[in-house]
C-alpha cells in the first residue's frame, strides 16, 4: 500500500490508497489561534487590522445612535461612504434606518468620513 504525502505549509497529511487519513500524522505541529496571531503573518495581520477597523466603526455608531437602538446594533462596517449596520430584528432595523438617516452628519464625524448611504439589515445574534 503506497502512501501519498501532501504538503501544505505548516502541516502534512498522509493518506493511504484507501483514502483514510493517518490520524497521528495529520497535523504535526498544530497551533492555537493566539499563537498564529503572535507570529505576525501578513494575512492574519490584515484580518486583525480589519477587525480593529470594524470595532472602531461599531463603537462610533453605538456612541452616536440613541441608546435603545445602539444596544440592538450587532455589526457595523464602513467602506466608500457606505455604512452597513446589522441589527437584531426587523422592528429595530426600521428604527435604526430612521435614526441613522437623521444622524448621518454625526455618524460621519464619528467615523471621520462622509456617510453617503446607510444600509441596515437584520443580523443573527452570535454566541450562546
Amino acid at each position: 500500500m503506497q502512501k501519498k504525502v501532501t504538503k501544505n505549509k505548516d502541516f502534512r497529511t498522509l493518506t493511504g490508497t484507501g483514502g483514510q487519513a493517518a490520524a497521528d500524522t495529520a497535523m504535526q505541529y498544530p497551533k492555537t489561534i493566539s499563537e498564529l496571531l503572535r507570529l505576525g503573518h501578513k494575512r492574519l495581520d490584515d484580518l486583525a487590522a480589519g477587525l480593529d477597523a470594524r470595532d472602531r466603526v461599531l463603537g462610533g455608531v453605538r456612541a452616536t445612535l440613541p441608546a435603545p437602538i445602539a444596544a440592538q446594533v450587532l455589526t457595523a462596517s464602513f467602506a466608500q461612504g457606505r455604512l452597513s449596520l446589522g441589527v437584531t430584528s426587523g422592528a429595530w432595523a426600521s428604527r435604526a434606518r430612521y435614526a441613522a438617516a437623521a444622524a448621518r452628519e454625526q455618524l460621519g464625524a464619528a467615523l471621520g468620513a462622509e456617510v453617503t448611504t446607510v444600509r441596515v439589515r437584520v443580523a443573527r445574534p452570535t454566541g450562546p
